[in-house]
């Protein structure tokens, strides 16, 4: 049984994806690839501030990746009462997926260089990436990490500044959705997901920009 669902009073967890990259990350699969952070997407990160600074967060938890190291560092500048230093790092087991050989590359270059692979991929019939991660492997990591900081902190909301394959694994996880219940969901670059965990775990928001006319 995971630390999730030993918990009896509910509390929540919040889940930041990371900003925009130099890489344009947005259009291109930067997994395991440490690249940086852009400045369109550190206005991204910082237009959740509103949201979030008056949220009192046990822990504030964050991807070893810079991009999301620098996401939770504007997140953490503006909360009102931050987590005590110690409760402010990083964990591997919430670094982004390796996508071997096709890292850097956008969905057509992929499609166009292994077309069938690629179609395979988007039917959800891979196991993994070629020279990369295993999804089932990549998906025990992060689950493993999430039981991690629940059973650290069985109190209080967490703040996670992660990645949209760290996201989605929680959401499995956490929450029991199928991987086509997530393929088919987008997590927008600087969007907040919030999952209230208890006995029985459930999505409370998802996706959300602000201000909330340009999400």
């Amino acid at each position: 049984m995971s630390a999730a669902s030993e918990e009896v009073s509910s509390r929540s967890l919040y889940l930041v994806r990371h900003g925009e990259t130099v890489g344009m990350s947005s259009v291109r699969f930067y997994g395991s690839t440490d690249i940086a952070l852009s400045e369109e997407g550190e206005a991204q990160v910082a237009s959740l501030c509103d949201r979030l600074r008056a949220v009192e967060f046990a822990a504030l938890v964050h991807s070893p990746l810079s991009r999301a190291r620098r996401s939770a560092e504007i997140l953490g500048a503006c909360l009102e009462c931050p987590p005590a230093k110690g409760d402010s790092f990083a964990l591997e087991a919430f670094r982004e997926i390796d996508f071997g050989i096709i890292e850097g590359l956008t969905m057509e270059e992929i499609a166009a260089k292994m077309p069938e692979w690629h179609g395979r991929w988007r039917a959800g019939e891979v196991a993994g990436f070629p020279e990369g991660e295993k999804i089932d492997a990549f998906r025990t990591r992060v689950a493993a990490g999430f039981d991690e900081i629940l059973e650290r902190y069985p109190r209080g909301d967490l703040l996670c500044v992660v990645h949209k394959g760290v996201i989605t694994s929680a959401l499995q996880h956490l929450c029991a959705w199928t991987a086509e219940d997530t393929r088919s969901q987008a997590l927008d670059l600087g969007s907040l997901s919030i999952l209230e965990i208890g006995q029985q775990s459930r999505v409370a928001a998802l996706n959300c920009r602000y201000p909330e006319s340009n999400s």
